[in-house]
């Protein structure tokens, strides 16, 4: 689980329950998972500038 994984980093649960690891400089990661709480899907965020 990316909870897991990345549980040093500083998470939070957008409004359609996907994890989000946001970062300033550099964007950051959405996980998208589905019902069963698995990941189906990772995307990157572009730093704004």
């Amino acid at each position: 689980m990316a909870q897991k994984a990345y549980s040093t980093f500083s998470s939070t649960i957008d409004s359609e329950k996907n994890l989000v690891y946001p970062n300033d400089a550099y964007g950051g990661l959405v996980f998208l998972s589905n019902k069963q709480r698995r990941i189906r899907e990772i995307k990157l965020l572009a730093a704004s500038c």
